[in-house]
């Protein structure tokens, strides 16, 4: 099972953020929008996982869950991550298009807190976590300039409370990946 971890978006701001992705599609970039339904803040990757782990996977979610309050965050601007090339990204080539959120302090620290957690279970930690919600993957530079431009142009507002984490089952096709949340818990402090 390819698994993740991440903060659901409530129903409210994934359609604020379908509108902007309408707006911004006619710059005809070379593009992959996400769905609207799958948009999230991830916090951890896990890829490929054995069924075995799961259980132990969800009592560590729920465990980190525990220790933290629910977050309440803004909408921010529009950015470009770039490939990554071992030891360096490459500026030049972008590959997702994101919009940032705010409390970036307080989903590291649920993210730290999470790595030092799921280490025991054999992850390695990675403290490469940025609060954003990936709207594109960028397939190529084409037509990338006018994709800049019209996120220059638009601003997009939306305030939202971040209080379940999620375990997210993740099933590539062809029409893009399926997501199916297998365990919940809720921030409590």
């Amino acid at each position: 099972m390819r698994l993740f971890i991440a903060f659901p978006l409530p129903d409210e701001i994934k359609q604020t953020l379908a509108k902007a992705m309408t707006e911004l599609a006619p710059s005809s970039a070379d593009a992959k929008w996400t769905k609207p339904e799958n948009l999230h803040i991830t916090l951890k990757f896990l890829g490929e996982i054995a069924p075995a782990q799961v259980t132990d996977i969800q009592k560590t979610i729920s465990q980190v869950a525990e220790r933290h309050a629910a977050i309440t965050a803004d909408l921010e601007s529009f950015g470009f991550l770039p490939a990554c090339r071992p030891g360096r990204p490459d500026e030049r080539r972008p590959r997702v298009l994101y919009i940032a959120a705010s409390q970036e302090e307080k989903m590291r620290a649920l993210s730290d807190d999470l790595e030092k957690a799921l280490e025991p279970l054999g992850f390695a930690q990675d403290h490469r976590f940025k609060a954003h919600i990936t709207l594109a993957r960028l397939r190529s530079l084409y037509n990338l300039e006018q994709l800049k431009n019209k996120t220059a142009d638009l601003t997009v507002r939306g305030t939202f409370t971040l209080e379940n984490l999620v375990l997210f089952k993740s099933t590539l096709t062809p029409q893009g990946p399926v997501y199916a949340a297998l365990h919940e818990a809720k921030l409590t402090l």
